[in-house]
């Protein structure tokens, strides 16, 4: 799981211990100054059902930061990226 995902999820159970849903990111990485950068992430409105604007908004926050390998050739990459959140029993 993302980092970011982890980190916006476990302080959201914090205040809500039955919070669970669905978050389906999508998102582009592209290849700037030889590192994968996140642009343009968003949730598919139809797959996500994660009901918290908070979570969300923690979410596509922190994905700003993160980096990963640089797409081939330097160019960019769209990426789907649909993760399952339920509190561990």
């Amino acid at each position: 799981m993302l980092p970011a995902v982890k980190r916006c999820y476990e302080e959201a159970l914090q205040h809500w211990p039955e919070l669970a849903g669905r978050v389906a990111i999508l998102f582009a990485i592209e290849a700037r100054d030889g590192v994968g950068r996140v642009i343009d992430a968003e949730f598919d409105e139809d797959e996500t059902t994660l009901e918290s604007v908070l979570v969300q908004a923690c979410i596509l926050d922190g994905l700003s930061g993160t980096t990963f390998p640089a797409p081939r050739d330097f160019g960019s990459i769209t990426v789907r990226y649909p993760i399952d959140l339920r509190p561990k029993e």
